[in-house]
């Protein structure tokens, strides 16, 4: 009977501290900063798609005249790419 009541309590205590510990680790995993994705922005703070892909002049209108941006600065924007459809599904 003693046994039967030690395995139940040390089974108790051995749960009780699984749930400390996870709300501790947690605690710790919520506290870190969440990273900010790089915006395809210009040095005239305008917008990638703002930019004519040919001349890479800024066609944003500031102001009385035109912004003086003459090529876009930013992040290199992903190519896309045309993958055709391998399941089958697409016939």
């Amino acid at each position: 009977m003693v046994s039967v009541l030690a395995i139940i309590l040390v089974s108790g205590i051995q749960v009780a501290l699984g749930v400390i510990v996870g709300w501790v680790l947690g605690q710790r995993t919520r506290q870190l900063p969440a990273l900010e994705q790089p915006r395809p922005v210009c040095g005239c703070t305008h917008h990638y798609s703002m930019h004519d892909p040919k001349t890479g002049e800024c066609q944003v209108a500031v102001g009385d005249g035109e912004c003086a941006c003459v090529r876009y600065t930013g992040p290199v924007p992903l190519t896309e790419y045309y993958a055709p459809d391998i399941t089958g599904s697409g016939q």
